[in-house]
């Protein structure tokens, strides 16, 4: 028979985005397998260290640590686990205003562009719709949020594209791959990598208690 499914459907955090994103990072707060090679565009929480990598926030810091801190406690409460911090970070000493961004890191652009050219020629017509629709949407929501340019209720500073503003970065955060739940095969796969001599409080398969505690505590050290 059939089987019911269901599905999530977020915007990206990148959606509104009106920068390039020269580094991109997918965080946990744990240390096993949690390395890419190099040359890869997602990189994870021992290249973040390694990079020597900062969320340089000034005084929005301590908000940004408490909003990680609600966000997190709804989560342990639904007993999630093994979500990450998505983050996009642009470099302001390396944006000229007008000019393209010619980086290397343009591949993490996700660019639009270069999906559009790869369009089927019989599909170009509802591509441009899409776009036109999705312009406009996104117009509105540039003008809804250019009040919030300073500071919203958290004590948060963002710009108008929904980033996180810092001392010479711009920060595109959010949390994402919130839905996994500690149940056997998670533990199953805790205690597998324990076999291997894995240290446990490093494993990203942990129970939602302690991965919670483990992702603001990494959070906050990085903040400055």
């Amino acid at each position: 028979g059939w089987k019911k499914m269901y599905f999530i459907v977020m915007e990206s955090v990148y959606a509104r985005r009106e920068r390039n994103i020269h580094s991109q990072y997918d965080l946990k707060g744990s240390r096993v397998g949690r390395t890419t090679k190099e040359g890869q565009a997602v990189m994870k929480d021992n290249n973040f260290k390694t990079n020597g990598q900062k969320f340089i926030l000034g005084s929005s810091g301590a908000a940004f640590v408490q909003q990680l801190q609600r966000d997190t406690e709804l989560l342990q409460g639904f007993g999630f686990m093994d979500y990450s911090l998505l983050v996009g970070i642009h470099d302001e000493s390396r944006y000229a205003p007008g000019l393209a961004d010619k980086s290397q890191e343009s591949k993490l652009d996700f660019a639009a562009d270069d999906m559009r050219a790869q369009t089927l020629d019989n599909c170009r017509a509802a591509e441009e719709e899409f776009q036109a629709a999705f312009q406009a949407d996104r117009d509105r929501a540039k003008e809804a949020w250019a009040t919030r340019i300073s500071k919203d209720a958290s004590g948060m500073a963002f710009n108008s594209d929904r980033s996180l503003q810092g001392d010479g970065f711009r920060y595109y955060v959010a949390i994402i791959d919130y839905l996994v739940v500690y149940d056997a095969k998670k533990m199953g796969e805790s205690y597998g990598k324990m076999l291997l001599c894995k240290p446990r409080k490093e494993l990203s398969a942990v129970g939602p208690d302690f991965y919670k505690h483990r992702f603001v505590q990494f959070m906050q050290s990085h903040v400055c």
